[in-house]
């Protein structure tokens, strides 16, 4: 669900315009250089001028090269009739190739995850309702961005597959936008506290929505969870040989400790676990352990003084054998006390 005013679908109601009254809205008529001719079936983006489109871009193909307009097809628009995809004729200046950015795909319906990270202030483009549209980052959480958009006022959060870095294309080139920190700050319709609000509310409505689909479909929902250990995105700089495996072991050797703990693959580890929780949260490795308790492993294994190198310690039932909480002390304190009690007591009565 995209910010209320801007972003709404796209349909061939609100695009029947003719293609050459948009010459006059152009900020800057040099701006477009026709340094690429797209030809018949390439890929391309479309961008819209509409009133409430601005910002926005959306994947088509070239249908045929009309010198200063195409006549595109929409890859996720379609026409009245819900089938077939949408037609229209553009100008050459609102089309551009797609976007660069090869590690995240054309639309979210990609299962690849996005490993980009985005910074407070970073401009983004995130889809919604078919399309990509321009906004700005205000937090991130696991796994989720909250994003403002500035010609609408609205924030609204995003999961990571649904963002990309906002480019420009202008003379044959592709620019980075640049980072609207000081814009945020400066502006009254904006807070870090709503930030958090809505952050949380996401994440929270998120983990229920997948408890829901995993007590329906718990077989495609472990898959799907399993398919967090091979994910490219996430697991990217780790060495493959220290990496978590689905049965809940670290393969990390006590030499290579250091490298583990201070290189890619602590974060990279936690970012599977937190892929794992989101799909399903109560998943139990081959050696028994559950996500908090692989957790703590993890930790104790690169934090804890005398557990530097010691990340599989689970004992037949999952529970950690590594180093001992005084919560897990005191029964044993207890239970040790009350056998002397007792023993005691039999003594005397015997005597």
């Amino acid at each position: 669900m995209g910010p209320s005013r801007a972003i709404q679908p796209r349909t061939n109601a609100s695009n029947s315009r003719p293609a050459s009254s948009f010459r006059s809205q152009l900020d800057d008529p040099n701006e477009f250089l026709p340094e690429r001719w797209f030809e018949t079936n390439n890929e391309v983006e479309v961008s819209s001028r509409d009133e409430g489109f601005i910002g926005s871009h959306f994947a088509a193909r070239v249908v045929a090269n009309m010198g200063d307009n195409y006549v595109v097809e929409y890859k996720e628009l379609l026409e009245n009739d819900e089938r077939t995809l949408y037609k229209e004729t553009v100008m050459a200046h609102d089309v551009r190739p797609p976007h660069p950015n090869q590690t995240l795909p054309l639309s979210p319906n990609d299962s690849s995850a996005n490993n980009e990270k985005f910074g407070f202030g970073d401009l983004v483009d995130v889809y919604d309702n078919d399309g990509w549209w321009k906004g700005v980052v205000t937090g991130e959480k696991d796994g989720f961005y909250a994003v403002f958009f500035e010609t609408t006022l609205d924030h609204v959060v995003y999961p990571a597959t649904h963002v990309r870095p906002h480019l420009d294309w202008r003379r044959g080139k592709w620019f980075p936008g640049k980072n609207r920190e000081r814009f945020l700050h400066g502006n009254p319709n904006f807070s870090e506290e709503m930030t958090q609000v809505i952050l949380d509310e996401k994440i929270e409505q998120s983990k229920l929505n997948t408890s829901r689909y995993a007590e329906d479909n718990p077989a495609q929902t472990f898959v799907t969870a399993l398919a967090c250990f091979t994910n490219k995105f996430i697991y990217a700089g780790c060495n493959e040989a220290y990496r978590l495996n689905e049965s809940g072991e670290f393969n990390v050797p006590p030499e290579a400790t250091n490298s583990f703990c201070h290189g890619p693959c602590f974060e990279e580890t936690q970012q599977v676990l937190n892929c794992v929780d989101r799909m399903f949260s109560n998943f139990v490795f081959g050696n028994r352990a559950t996500l908090p308790e692989l957790r703590s492993a993890l930790h104790a294994g690169c934090i804890y003084t005398n557990q530097i190198g010691r990340f599989n310690g689970f004992g037949p039932f999952g529970q950690y054998q590594g180093e001992t909480s005084s919560a897990q002390k005191l029964p044993k304190f207890v239970s040790f006390f009350t056998f002397l009690i007792v023993t005691g007591f039999c003594l005397f009565i015997l005597h």
